[in-house]
């Protein structure tokens, strides 16, 4: 059975969309997985944090000839599938040539959910988190799993930093106050209880304090991404930003009655934007102007 290798970047939103495209290629090709981590040792802003889920159990390990072979021949897509490689053609769209031929080395992002709609049961199960909970933890998540409250992702960091704010939106917390008024609408109570989580709470605490009856989750409460990202999914309400680690947050969720609010521009070209839209938007998500 020929081994397909998938190569793993950036962080845990784009890891979970790549290990998703790899198990739809090894449920339809019926081949081997293993996972490039060699992005992981050029950079000290992002972690390897997939491997803290119910995953199947995959080689990890760093593939330096084939990333060679892909920086080498990016610009010329044909030398570089006569040596094994694909390159994802086009960003939030299904790309069909991934099923044309068996590649040996994969590289992409793979946001859409089309990619995964067929096993969709199974990608919920795998990546269920597997880590360890705090009893403090624990006791949150069992309050938001068990009444009505509001979760808020605000995702700033690098989007505020110069050549990325070219490329994705910045939230307003004009966009929070009103997606917050359209949630309590819904839940019938102006006083439910709000969830902050960030990579920015500071900015949060001095923009959002005003928003409602708000719990900015800091380090003192949740003690990682993975148990914000579990947090976000047990609540009955979620407000995203414009971030795969906030769609997951929200795909994830098996609550029947969740609420999803979505920001209406994620990206900064409008073309590109319209793409993600539909690549990303599920049935009964409220798309909330920005």
């Amino acid at each position: 059975m020929r081994k397909r290798i998938i190569a793993l970047n950036g962080g845990l939103g784009n890891q979970m969309f790549q290990y998703a495209f790899a198990r739809m290629l090894e449920d339809r090709k019926h081949c081997l997985i293993e996972f490039d981590t060699g992005f992981y040792s050029t950079v000290n802003d992002r972690k390897l944090a997939i491997q803290n889920y119910n995953i199947h159990k995959y080689d990890f390990c760093n593939h330096e000839y084939y990333n060679k072979i892909r920086l080498l021949f990016q610009k010329i897509p044909f030398v570089a599938w006569l040596a094994g490689t694909y390159k994802e053609y086009s960003e939030y769209q299904l790309d069909p040539r991934v099923f044309l031929f068996n590649y040996r080395f994969y590289y992409g992002y793979w946001q859409n959910k089309q990619y995964f709609e067929n096993i969709s049961n199974d990608i919920r199960n795998e990546l269920s988190y597997i880590g360890n909970v705090s009893e403090k933890e624990n006791a949150l998540l069992n309050m938001l799993e068990a009444h009505n409250a509001i979760a808020i992702h605000v995702r700033r960091g690098d989007y505020t930093q110069e050549g990325y704010n070219k490329i994705y939106i910045s939230l307003s917390k004009e966009y929070y106050k009103r997606a917050v008024s359209i949630a309590c609408k819904e839940l019938g109570d102006n006083n439910i209880p709000l969830y902050v989580f960030s990579d920015d709470i500071d900015w949060c605490k001095a923009n959002l304090a005003d928003i409602g009856n708000v719990t900015f989750v800091d380090n003192t409460i949740s003690s990682s991404a993975d148990i914000d990202m579990l947090m976000m999914k047990k609540s009955r309400c979620l407000i995203t930003a414009n971030s795969t680690f906030s769609w997951w947050s929200a795909w994830l969720s098996d609550r029947d009655d969740k609420i999803v609010l979505v920001p209406d521009k994620w990206l900064q070209d409008e073309e590109k934007n319209t793409k993600l839209m539909k690549a990303f938007i599920c049935d009964k998500w409220k798309i909330v102007p920005v």
